[in-house]
């Protein structure tokens, strides 16, 4: 039966498009149910699981998907799939070399302890693979670019890849246990793969409404978008502190300049209120001007934090 389970890799169109959120908590449901040797409950968040994957419209960075190669080791030795279980151990590896089995579930086996402990000391060779070129579209391999990888993606063991158009912003989401491509994916002239570009062009039912989307990448999910208003606004305050800046420039010198006239004898063609003028407003617009530049600087460094970070 749990065989049958982990083989479903068709989602079920009416438990799509899948957020981060679900995903990750699934995720943990796993875990959590291997960790109380609680079969029925293991195969069931798994099957939720493999659903949500292939219904995934949200970026994964590498760390998320480690959690996801995790998952999978702990379902194929369930099965008693050793091989599968180095594969998967192996594609966390590869994303953190460090990675302990025992600080991430609490595991009371020692033969996948052991597994664990071998496949971080000698990671199992795979071979990769080019990724098609698709019209308008980018591809993320295990969370990183594709051009990080070299347009490459390996062969042999799990991989998560994610297909992103360009110009829609649309996405698909590929767990493939075996690596490699997706079906139809083999070559860009592929039947299967003009057909799905094709397609993915065109909005869904779904996606016409106007409910705000879920933000795709981690950065936006934590930082809720804050660098874009954040720089607007700290842009706004430079311009107006530069303009409070130049007016004090001017009424400085303006001022300046009738008082060095009526020094050496001279006449100035502005009264003593016009000048006492002068000086408030150069006083005024010089502190109001510095100050907008520091505001400026603060919003300036809190864009950078909050899209950086």
């Amino acid at each position: 039966m749990l065989g049958l389970l982990l083989s479903l890799t068709t989602p079920a169109l009416a438990d799509c498009p899948a957020t981060f959120q679900q995903v990750m908590a699934t995720s943990e449901q796993v875990v959590v149910a291997y960790e109380q040797a609680n079969a029925s409950k293991f195969e069931t968040a798994y099957r939720d699981l493999r659903t949500e994957l292939d219904c995934l419209e949200a970026v994964l960075e590498p760390a998320e998907v480690r959690t996801l190669h995790l998952v999978r080791a702990l379902a194929a030795w369930t099965q008693g799939d050793a091989d599968g279980t180095r594969a998967a151990l192996g594609s966390v590896a590869a994303l953190d070399p460090e990675f302990d089995l025992r600080t991430e579930v609490a595991v009371y086996d020692a033969g996948l302890i052991a597994l664990a402990e071998e496949t971080l000391d000698a990671p199992p060779m795979v071979t990769t693979i080019t990724l098609p070129v698709v019209p308008w579209s980018t591809w993320r391999v295990d969370g990183q670019d594709g051009a990080d990888t070299g347009g490459l993606t390996p062969v042999g063991r799990p991989v998560l890849l994610q297909l992103i158009n360009s110009n829609t912003g649309q996405m698909r989401s590929f767990y493939l246990e075996q690596g490699g491509l997706p079906e139809g994916f083999e070559t860009p002239e592929s039947a299967g793969l003009l057909a799905w570009s094709r397609e993915s062009s065109k909005p869904r039912d779904d996606q016409k409404s106007s409910t705000p989307k879920e933000p795709r990448t981690p950065r936006e999910r934590e930082a809720g978008g804050l660098h874009r208003p954040l720089a607007l606004a700290g842009g706004a305050a430079a311009v107006l502190g530069a303009a409070g800046l130049g007016l004090a420039w001017y009424k400085k010198t303006t001022f300046e300049d009738c008082v060095n006239q009526l020094t050496v004898g001279g006449t100035c063609d502005r009264t003593r209120d016009e000048l006492e003028l002068d000086y408030t407003v150069n006083r005024a617009a010089g502190l109001s001007g510095y100050g907008l530049v520091g505001v400026a600087g603060v919003l300036g460094i809190g864009a950078v934090v909050t899209w950086r970070f």
